[in-house]
């Protein structure tokens, strides 16, 4: 993903805003750290402490919705016993 930023006085220094997009997609927060570093004539910005990824089970933690039993009954009998074809299984 390329987004052209412009460098703007900050105090009494330079920064750039980085779009809330980019951050959400990164799931940095405010205050979290990231280290920069310069390679060649690029500059890049990585989290210092990568994000754990969260589980399915994290994800559905606050789910009060119904279940999937009751979204797709018998259906679910189907994909029970399926082969895996991909990465679902991970």
């Amino acid at each position: 993903m390329t987004k052209g930023l412009t460098v703007a006085k900050w105090g009494n220094g330079r920064g750039v805003r980085l779009p809330q997009a980019i951050l959400n997609l990164l799931s940095i927060d405010i205050g979290d750290e990231l280290l920069l570093e310069v390679e060649g004539d690029k500059i890049v910005l990585t989290p210092a402490k990568p994000k754990k990824i969260k589980t399915l089970k994290d994800l559905f933690a606050g789910y009060s919705g119904p279940s999937y039993q009751e979204l797709f009954g018998d259906e679910m009998e189907a994909w029970e016993g399926m082969d895996y074809e991909g990465k679902e299984s991970i």
